[in-house]
């Protein structure tokens, strides 16, 4: 009789135990490392919406990125916001962690790269005027239970690049000189190292890297000269401007005027007279316009 007793209280505290467990861990929790069910909140009903799953945190699980838009030409942060739901596997659900507000976010992303043991974040900004130019990015990391931005470049049609393992956000500026805007070209006007401000390459660095590829590129091209399609001109002009400004921030004007010259007269025979024009108009309004500015 002792024996059946003492059988029965172990088979009742084991069902006890075994639903308090079955309280705390979810039925249907989803496999490490797979996507969470994640329904949108009423409060954002109405509201354009965007979702992106990624693991901010490294814990196994995809956490959500909810991208909240407000109507087109409101001016309200609040309106246009990046709403972090880090996935709490105990209880089975999405928890709202963190937030980053701006005008004019239009999308997220997020990409995994070596240099960082976390996602990164991607917003693409939209600065509301016609040219390429007014689109910023902001790029962040989850650090510390927030989100960190390691990089901003709210205007400059920025170019998210890899400098010798570097990540690197490339600014963009146009130019049109004495010809229609139609025919105006982008070209680099300043480099923002992505990264840990421990990590960050000084901006000189940065220059002198970037000036050695438009070099080899610009080489590169002229050994295949002659197979060169029509719609490349463009580039190659672009390439040459790209070279001179930001040799200007790194040695001055007259050293880029240098690089101008000299690669003007490399291509002068092979560039359309649009694109000559337009050389020799970036040369000549470098003095005054702010296109040489450090």
């Amino acid at each position: 009789m002792i024996q059946l007793r003492t059988r029965y209280w172990a088979i009742l505290l084991g069902t006890l135990i075994a639903c308090q467990q079955s309280e705390q861990v979810p039925l249907h929790l989803p496999a490490p490392g797979s996507d969470t069910m994640f329904s949108i909140p009423s409060l954002y009903a109405g509201k354009s919406t965007i979702v992106r799953y990624a693991d901010l945190d490294r814990d196994g699980w995809k956490d959500v990125l909810l991208l909240v838009r407000g109507s087109k030409g409101q001016i309200a942060t609040s309106d246009d916001s990046l709403i972090v739901f880090r996935f709490n596997p105990t209880k089975g659900i999405h928890v709202r962690t963190s937030a980053y507000g701006d005008y004019g976010i239009t999308a997220v992303e997020t990409i995994q790269h070596r240099s960082f043991t976390v996602p990164l974040v991607i917003l693409s900004l939209d600065g509301g005027g016609n040219d390429a130019t007014t689109f910023g990015k902001v790029i962040l990391a989850w650090q510390d239970s927030s989100l960190h931005t390691l990089a901003t470049a709210p205007w400059g049609d920025p170019t998210l690049m890899e400098l010798d393992s570097h990540l690197v956000l490339e600014i963009h500026q146009t130019f049109s000189g004495s010809l229609p805007h139609a025919m105006a070209l982008e070209y680099s006007d300043s480099l923002i190292a992505v990264s840990h401000d421990a990590y960050a390459l000084p901006y000189r660095e940065l220059l002198r890297r970037r000036i050695e590829q438009y070099r080899v590129m610009l080489d590169s091209l002229w050994l295949h000269r002659h197979h060169l399609t029509s719609d490349k001109w463009g580039d190659v002009t672009s390439m040459i401007m790209s070279l001179a400004n930001l040799v200007s921030k790194q040695q001055g004007i007259v050293a880029a005027k240098r690089i101008l010259a000299t690669e003007r007269q490399r291509w002068s025979s092979l560039l359309p007279a649009p694109y000559r024009q337009l050389l020799d108009d970036f040369s000549h309004f470098g003095q005054e316009e702010y296109w040489f500015i450090r």
